[in-house]
């Protein structure tokens, strides 16, 4: 009896710590809804008039990232986004992705910029986009900025790709 209680105790011991490492339902869900290559097919500014004008995830101006190709891969949280346009740097950029849950009312995208080699290029440092709209065809992402100290909303739309 002794011995099937210590058996017991460390299968029960085993299983929580795998559950407590595992993806909620809900967040393996979106991974899957995210996975896939996607177009991001408009930026746009809420919360103040005018003209705005960003320098997107430390590389290049909001307008060349408007037609850029991502791709997410969810069973290894790698993933690259290409700039096309043509009076831009472009090329593939990479980055490992993840997404948070607890933020605000929902889900979050991190971003961390890497190399070719998948080493991060910021010191393990990245961008957190909280996650809007996440359907089969199309995702929306926000983040938060401060221009002359008054809040604006950074709008990122993206179309779902299919082959």
């Amino acid at each position: 009896m002794l011995k099937f209680c210590k058996n017991f105790l460390w299968i029960l011991m085993a299983s929580l710590t795998f559950f407590s490492c595992s993806l909620s339902k809900d967040n393996r869900a979106l991974r899957t809804s995210v996975n896939g290559s996607w177009q991001l097919t408009n930026i746009r500014y809420e919360g103040n008039q005018g003209r705005f004008e960003s320098l997107l995830f430390n590389d290049e101006k909001d307008a060349c990232f408007i037609g850029s190709e991502w791709f997410f891969r969810a069973n290894n949280s790698n993933g690259s986004y290409t700039i096309t346009k043509a009076d831009c740097q472009t090329g593939q950029r990479f980055f490992i992705w993840s997404l948070v849950e607890g933020f605000g009312n929902g889900y979050a995208l991190q971003i961390k910029p890497t190399d070719n080699r998948r080493n991060t290029t910021m010191n393990n440092a990245g961008y957190r986009l909280d996650v809007s709209n996440l359907n089969g065809g199309q995702m929306v992402l926000r983040s938060q900025l401060q221009v002359d100290g008054q809040p604006i909303t950074l709008v990122y739309e993206f179309q779902k790709l299919t082959f």
